[in-house]
């Protein structure tokens, strides 16, 4: 009985240390598949930020574009402030809609 139990003992060890094992492998296999996978976007993306769009040259700078022109520190949030901002009591769904 005793032979019995270790022998069971040491085939369900066996085992698990097979299933480990496989889950090592497919995990290493996965990493792998992973890496190229990145390493594939990575050239994708290299490749298409390094062509322009065909009217990237007559963009306007940011200075040219016109707008309202931020306050320092506060930059636009001061627009709406209840009472002192440009946007205070209007609806701003309605007014972001229209």
């Amino acid at each position: 009985m005793y032979r019995q139990l270790l022998h069971s003992a040491r085939t369900a060890r066996n085992s698990m240390q097979k299933f480990a094992e496989v889950r090592r492998y497919k995990a290493t296999v996965a990493a792998a598949e992973n890496v190229e996978r990145i390493q594939n976007l990575e050239q994708k993306v290299g490749q298409e930020a390094a062509s322009k769009p065909d009217n990237w040259d007559n963009a306007k700078p940011f200075s040219e574009i016109p707008g309202p022109k931020p306050l320092p520190l506060l930059g636009n949030m001061w627009r709406f402030i209840p009472v002192i901002g440009d946007f205070s009591g209007t609806d701003q769904i309605a007014f972001m809609t229209q």
